[in-house]
């Protein structure tokens, strides 16, 4: 989990993966892949202070691929799309760049990210890639 499994092991946060068998092709940074992804687990451990579980899954839907990442133990404001903008923190600290940057990187690839709150406690960060055409 990019690193990050002494951070969840040692909060006794179950990591909980479903990812298909088959491959999926997408046109990205492999290097700003793996910052958003892991701005966003960072993210989640900082300010998900009662998580248990950390889902992460990738589903093929109609316009592209979509990684998300499902913690148990977030308090989101009612704005949620501000927590993208630069310097805004939310609390346990860090200086507000995490989201910011991980937004940046992911629209530099053509793809997004997003949030979005799927229950009470719970969060869902996504960064979606669209299809690339063969030849592309």
């Amino acid at each position: 989990m990019l690193g990050f499994e002494p951070q969840l092991a040692g909060r006794g946060v179950r990591v909980e993966v479903d990812i298909p068998e088959a491959s999926c092709t997408i046109k990205a940074d492999a290097s700003a892949v793996a910052r958003v992804l892991g701005n966003l687990v960072s993210n989640a451990l900082r300010h998900g202070e009662g998580m248990t579980v950390l889902a992460v899954g990738l589903t093929e839907e109609d316009a592209g691929y979509v990684v998300r990442l499902t913690n148990d133990g977030a308090e989101l404001p009612a704005d949620m799309e501000r927590l993208f903008e630069r310097g805004v923190a939310g609390g346990g600290g860090g200086a507000g760049l995490g989201l910011s940057i991980a937004r940046e990187l992911a629209e530099r690839m053509g793809a997004s990210v997003g949030v979005e709150r799927v229950a009470a406690g719970s969060v869902t960060f996504s960064l979606a890639f669209p299809k690339t055409v063969a030849g592309s």
